[in-house]
């Protein structure tokens, strides 16, 4: 009675936070509404933590219970000796540290730039100190951190566009990937959080109205998403150096399109060109890698959702990969094939995705020059992302998770360029469902 008492507490404490913050103020949006979509989050991670807990019960494997059991062992270690823990997690542990070590499963883990198991771990050590144990203020907690993250691109979004709050604020935080794969224990809450505010400290430094803190936020997002998600990192850098050429170089402005189409294809030979420079950054190397051990992993789970992807091993081969890895990211799952009811969720949100890309081209908005730049901005951040877990992951499941950090920025881009006085004219009875 007690933890759930405490459990009820922290809910509240978040709940209050979010009614008095400004930082949870809109205009046009009720804070109320706030509240119900944090509470929606909640409500999917308790659904998660009910699936993984009698469906996939082998928590070794669970992402959103092996960062959790691994903690405590840390915790342990902290309670029994504090300079043996400090020893351990700055890497300097010793032989007789090794009993714990050989009780985590995740500590030690292959390196890579797509993640770190540690981070995790050690942020759900620090939440254990306060949680009193219970798995359930850590989904909390995780789960209101990606709140805050989504939160924050939500007013980048209201700051670039200005239209159409409402359905913004429904589509950003009541689509069902974002919902259900950023809620929770799991490293895409912790991202969300991080692209949060990344993206809002920049926006914030990009209009000239950054304060203190925002320099501080900017460099706690861009340190958890070096840990996490480095990809993102360097899709996203190069893109706000060219976003500022943008607005700052008159020469760019008039280029428009072009400066994008440029950058891309500069971006691409940086990239995979960089391994002259430093032989250990072989990005080709790295997505085949990376390839292999989801293949791998796919086959040793007998993932029900795996297909082929497409094969490369050259330059010309990826090139070529690249464009069906896009579409695939963006077809799969469908309507046709239908395995569970998570599937269904997400080939129906497939299929408004489509609806939106379709109205966004028919019904196209003539937007200023900064609304089209930051368009331009969002959708090489997109692609790039999308192409790039099409190329390396073979699970339809997985495509939907990963690209859960992303899909609030396609879909920002595709609301708020649609004309919708042409839309509504043309179909008038939808006019009501547009108003929050």
């Amino acid at each position: 009675m007690t933890l759930i008492l405490y459990r009820f507490l922290w809910i509240l404490f978040c709940l209050i936070i979010i009614g008095n913050s400004g930082f949870f103020y809109s205009r046009r949006v009720h804070v109320l509404n706030f509240q119900l979509a944090f509470l929606l989050k909640l409500a999917a991670a308790l659904v998660m933590t009910f699936i993984y807990t009698y469906f996939y019960p082998d928590r070794h494997v669970a992402d959103i219970f092996r960062y959790f059991d691994d903690s405590n062992v840390l915790i342990q270690m902290f309670e029994h000796n504090v300079n043996d823990f400090f020893a351990f997690i700055t890497g300097h542990d010793t032989a007789s540290l090794y009993k714990y070590k050989i009780a985590m499963n995740n500590w030690e883990s292959p390196g890579n730039v797509y993640n770190n198991n540690r981070v995790m771990i050690i942020l759900n050590a620090a939440i254990g100190f306060i949680s009193l144990g219970d798995y359930y203020v850590h989904l909390i907690l995780f789960t209101f951190l990606s709140f805050v993250g989504l939160t924050a691109m939500f007013k980048v979004f209201n700051k670039i566009y200005k239209v159409y709050q409402g359905i913004v604020f429904i589509s950003v935080f009541t689509l069902p990937s974002i919902i259900f794969w950023t809620s929770g224990v799991l490293k895409e809450s912790l991202v969300m959080f991080a692209l949060g505010i990344f993206l809002y400290s920049y926006m914030r430094f990009y209009f000239n109205s950054a304060i203190w803190y925002h320099l501080f936020s900017f460099s706690l997002g861009f340190i958890i998403l070096m840990l996490l998600k480095f990809y993102l990192l360097i899709i996203l850098l190069p893109a706000m150096m060219i976003l500022l050429l943008t607005q700052r170089v008159l020469f760019f402005q008039k280029m428009k399109g072009l400066t994008w189409i440029l950058f891309s294809i500069i971006f691409l030979l940086g990239l995979f060109m960089f391994k002259y420079i430093n032989p250990r950054a072989d990005a080709l190397h790295a997505l085949m890698n990376k390839r292999e051990a989801f293949e791998l992993l796919a086959h040793t789970m007998k993932a029900g959702s795996y297909f082929e992807v497409p094969q490369f091993n050259d330059i010309v081969s990826l090139l070529k990969a690249a464009p069906v890895a896009l579409m695939e990211v963006i077809v799969r799952p469908n309507i046709f094939k239908i395995s569970s009811p998570l599937v269904f969720l997400s080939a129906l949100e497939n299929m408004y995705i489509w609806i939106l890309i379709v109205s966004a081209l028919l019904f196209r908005k003539r937007n200023s020059v900064l609304i089209g730049q930051w368009n331009y901005f969002g959708l090489f951040v997109v692609i790039a992302t999308f192409t790039l877990i099409g190329l390396t992951v073979p699970v339809e499941g997985a495509f939907v998770r990963y690209k859960s950090v992303v899909l609030p920025i396609l879909m920002a881009i595709l609301l708020c360029n649609i004309d919708y006085e042409k839309l509504f004219v043309r179909f008038p009875r939808i006019e009501k469902y547009f108003k929050l």
